[in-house]
């Protein structure tokens, strides 16, 4: 197989999200609406508000009274670069290999990575959207269905039908809390039947993202947990918006990147430099412009910390 070729393959291999039926992660798709945009076109968004909604009686002549309105102000989304990292794979292990599933394995770990950084990106967002009256602190005397029950109430107001994004300690609680109560409960409180009942429906969040500054954090926290909101009354689609930047495909062609879901995929062709020492392999670099915000704050609460 001549060389270019080969790295096209690569770039295929690589470049394609796992499922191609999916190309956004399940996580984002369950509180988000998705779009993508051209390169170089500004994205705007705006701020749902929590104005009561009046309505006002004509007097016995008929006058009409006049409301002044002021609109919602626009921002400017700024998308962020989100990169896989630098990976290789030597020419000799990708000529002579038989085990057809490494370039799946690679394939994957690149596509983990971006995912991941979009996740960080929303949960992110959530927290710092969950504020005041939503930001619920456990008392002493409540256990975890008490707290998330205080949760959906903090914003049952702006919505329903909810998504609760669980730590690993959090989702664990939950799947133990009848077990945990048999002894002390005398009709059984079914936590699962009583979040289905209140259309809350549980999303395990797990695993660690690597920062740029060395070290791994988890996405969230094992003890804490987020309630979105997703039918607001306020405005019209999810509480979050998830924006990935349009390749161009003449600068893909520049560049020699195949691009899938607006996910861009580098192949440097052999030698490639590694530590400064020109290396028979190929270099294989994955990125993409994203950017995240939250529309509709009153629709989010949290808890960081359950026990």
């Amino acid at each position: 197989m001549e060389e270019r070729k080969l790295s096209v393959e690569i770039a295929k291999a690589i470049g394609s999200p796992i499922d191609i039926n999916l190309p956004i992660n399940p996580i984002i798709l369950s509180i988000a609406d998705t779009a993508a945009v051209p390169a170089g076109e500004d994205c705007y968004t705006f701020v749902a508000d929590a104005e009561v909604d009046k309505v006002y009686t004509l007097d016995s002549n008929g006058a009409i009274t006049t409301v002044k309105v002021v609109p919602n102000a626009t921002s400017a989304l700024n998308f962020a670069y989100f990169d896989s990292g630098l990976h290789y794979i030597l020419a000799k292990d990708a000529m002579e290999t038989k085990d057809s599933s490494k370039m799946a394995r690679v394939k994957a770990r690149v596509t983990r990575g971006l995912d991941k950084k979009e996740i960080a990106g929303i949960l992110t967002a959530a927290l710092a959207a969950a504020t005041g009256t939503r930001a619920i602190v456990q008392a002493t005397a409540e256990d975890i269905l008490d707290v998330i029950i205080r949760m959906k109430q903090s914003v049952e107001d702006y919505g329903d039908n909810f998504v609760l994004l669980a730590g690993s300690n959090v989702k664990a609680k939950i799947e133990a809390y009848d077990k945990d109560r048999a002894d002390q409960d005398y009709y059984k409180v079914g936590i699962m039947e009583q979040l289905a009942n209140m259309g809350i429906k549980v999303t395990k969040v797990s695993g660690k993202l690597t920062l740029d500054s060395g070290g791994d954090t988890a996405l969230l926290a094992t003890d804490s947990a987020i309630l979105v909101a997703l039918d607001s009354t306020l405005q019209v689609g999810r509480p979050f918006v998830a924006v990935r930047r349009i390749i161009p495909a003449e600068l893909a062609a520049g560049m020699g990147i195949e691009v899938v879901a607006e996910r861009g995929l580098f192949v440097a062709n052999t030698p490639v430099i590694l530590a400064g020492v020109n290396t028979l392999g190929y270099g294989l670099y994955g990125f993409e412009n994203f950017v995240i915000a939250c529309v509709n704050p009153y629709a989010v609460s949290k808890c960081v910390t359950i026990s």
